[in-house]
């Protein structure tokens, strides 16, 4: 696992980016605007976390962090596609799972995703069920599975897009896949 430290700097940037991306969304679960705006919060803190990570590794990448587009990947490394997952927890996350809806699941294939990296930021209140972006202050890149693997782990359907439901234990550590980009 690799914990960053979240800056408001980076608030700033991806406050900055949800605003814009609001603008472009579409409602997929009939979601009030604050809700997804949080998530749309959450994913973009999340991929910033992941350059971060990857900058700080001196591993050369292609980002896609756009609003307006439909982008084709989060980051590409040589050939490989990653998607980035990124949940709110309030105390703890050790009994959270890698959720994924199925729409999402089948994107994905269809643009050849290697890779699913789980991370998880602090800050998510329980009452609001929001993201408190002045609470969120740690990032945790918990793990990676191979694309293809998530759908072995089906569910039955409990919450909004959990169609797959990863356990934690399941993901493989963080530092085997930077570990493949790192150069020598």
């Amino acid at each position: 696992m690799i914990e960053i430290k979240v800056t408001d700097k980076i608030r700033q940037l991806a406050n900055n980016h949800t605003k814009e991306r609001i603008k472009y969304e579409y409602d997929r679960f009939k979601l009030s605007l604050d809700k997804r705006k949080s998530m749309i919060l959450i994913g973009s803190l999340g991929q910033i976390m992941f350059k971060h990570i990857l900058d700080n590794q001196k591993i050369n990448y292609e980002f896609q962090f756009q609003a307006g587009n439909y982008d084709l990947y989060d980051f590409k490394i040589n050939n490989d596609i990653i998607e980035i997952k990124t949940s709110g927890y309030n105390n703890y996350f050790n009994n959270l799972n890698l959720l994924y809806a199925n729409d999402q699941y089948i994107q994905g294939i269809s643009k050849n995703y290697s890779y699913c990296v789980q991370q998880f930021l602090n800050g998510h209140d329980i009452s609001s069920k929001l993201l408190d972006i002045n609470k969120c202050s740690v990032c945790s890149c918990i793990g990676f599975i191979e694309y293809k693997e998530i759908k072995n782990y089906p569910n039955v359907r409990k919450y909004l897009g959990d169609d797959y439901k990863v356990p934690l234990s399941k993901l493989k550590p963080i530092e085997l896949l930077l570990n493949k980009y790192v150069k020598l």
